[in-house]
């Protein structure tokens, strides 16, 4: 008796390591949003998480500005590898980023621990933005007179 594996047709061959597409993986996939799509690269298929980590440097090197992204690029990681480090979701990693909320205690810590860097640089890095008003204020009285 012979045994086959029609199911395997794909064979991804790096320096060591292999990964094995099964049909059943591919037919997923293709009806997979691509953002999952890559996450599920990113964990089975060690060249492609790679060449991901060395494009995440590479874009963090080309950044002018110190910013939050710029760390995490710089470290190889996406928004949703850095969001299950620091144990938060990649919604609210991406509003840190954009500085649309503030963090505090265990967040700003984990942030420090996993990046490498003093908590005081995550604080100034993710301090929410302040809206600034240059316009003149105006007196309020000048609307009511009769």
């Amino acid at each position: 008796m012979s045994l086959s594996f029609p199911n395997i047709i794909e064979k991804r061959e790096s320096t060591s390591e292999s990964v094995f597409l099964r049909s059943e993986d591919i037919v997923v996939m293709k009806k997979m949003p691509r953002r999952l799509k890559r996450q599920w690269l990113e964990a089975n298929d060690p060249s492609y998480k790679r060449r991901m980590e060395k494009a995440r440097r590479e874009l963090s090197e080309s950044l002018e500005e110190i910013t939050l992204q710029k760390l995490r690029l710089s470290k190889g990681l996406s928004q949703t590898q850095l969001a299950k480090l620091v144990g938060t979701t990649q919604p609210h990693l991406a509003k840190i980023e954009a500085r649309q909320v503030s963090i505090y205690g265990e967040t700003l810590k984990r942030l420090a621990d996993v990046l490498d860097v003093e908590m005081e640089t995550i604080y100034e890095l993710t301090r929410k933005a302040e809206t600034i008003d240059t316009k003149e204020s105006e007196d309020n009285t000048n609307y009511f007179s009769f």
